[in-house]
């Protein structure tokens, strides 16, 4: 590099496999490629299960008022 300047990536990723199982990962390289495949085999590493409504989504309270 010019001047001597070196550039590093850093990549956040969340992966999912749309069955309730989602993880986040961190991946830091030289190349974005590289980065890219770090962050996920750390999230792939990191997968949680959330428990999911039988229409495939998050379940919580809904509050809301209508005028």
């Amino acid at each position: 590099m010019a001047g001597g300047r070196r550039f590093n990536f850093s990549v956040a990723i969340v992966i999912g496999d749309k069955k309730g199982r989602v993880g986040f990962g961190l991946g830091k390289a030289a190349d974005t490629a590289l980065a890219i495949e770090k962050a996920t085999n750390d999230a792939k590493k990191r997968m949680i299960t959330l428990n999911l409504t039988k229409t495939n989504s998050l379940p919580h309270d809904v509050a809301a008022t209508y005028a």
